[in-house]
């Protein structure tokens, strides 16, 4: 027998109702054509919440709020000279939007809340306050780290979205004027969490988000390689003009 699903029968329908169908599992892809044709209108929440992962791995375009399970300032803490725990600032990181040598800025280990606070696998942060914003994923060998307050720490939701990938993709030219365009205040402007929640990525599947990833490693390999041939011909060229002076 043909079932055909309407969105007024799903709205009406009711969810225990659902589960209780025997060959229940077979009817999620009508029911999810159905949803994703009528763009979540007016959907029970019930079933909103039980297809979500499915319903958004279909969208090609999300929005940052859909994908992000935690949102958050990073905290102020005092800031030590030395230590084991890094305390990240802007000046940390490269034009490149790469971590570099973090020297001279450091929390307490022993604090509670810094321990809370430490970065781990999956987090991302973005830099939300002041002229230059971009997003950074936190990986383990940069050691134990905190976030100021300057940027959001990110948790997202990995089963949509691969961490390095929404980093790339947040650093590109397009999304960094996007998110200058949102961010408000004259003399330090603020990225409000609502208007950035509202952003927009493109997210395709996870094996091409990873693809993505990989293609970004190389290139950051083939720039710092063509910075160390830069650094070496500079060597080179003072060489041979010190000899020639002599």
């Amino acid at each position: 027998m043909k079932i055909a699903f309407t969105l007024n029968e799903l709205r009406l329908g009711c969810f225990s109702s659902f589960l209780q169908w025997s060959n229940f599992t077979s009817r999620i892809p009508k029911i999810r054509n159905v949803l994703l044709k009528n763009k979540f209108a007016e959907v029970p929440a019930q079933l909103y919440v039980c297809f979500r992962k499915e319903l958004l791995a279909e969208k090609l375009e999300h929005l940052l709020g859909d994908i992000a399970e935690k949102i958050k300032y990073g905290p102020h803490f005092p800031t030590l000279e030395k230590g084991d725990v890094h305390y990240l600032k802007g000046q940390h990181f490269t034009n490149d939007y790469l971590l570099g040598l973090v020297e001279d800025s450091f929390v307490d280990k022993s604090d509670a809340k810094v321990k809370r606070s430490l970065l781990r696998t999956g987090d991302v942060i973005l830099a939300a306050k002041g002229t230059r914003h971009f997003v950074w994923a936190y990986r383990p060998d940069a050691g134990p780290c905190v976030a100021s307050s300057l940027f959001y720490v990110i948790r997202v939701d990995e089963q949509l979205v691969v961490p390095n990938y929404f980093a790339l993709y947040m650093n590109l030219p397009p999304r960094v004027r996007a998110m200058h365009g949102i961010s408000r205040g004259a003399s330090v402007p603020v990225i409000p969490k609502e208007e950035l929640m509202n952003l927009s990525i493109q997210l395709p599947p996870l094996a091409e988000q990873h693809q993505l990833v990989r293609i970004y490693e190389l290139q950051q390999q083939r720039r710092n390689l063509l910075r160390q041939l830069i650094n070496l011909q500079q060597s080179v060229d003072d060489a041979v003009l010190q000899e020639l002076t002599q």
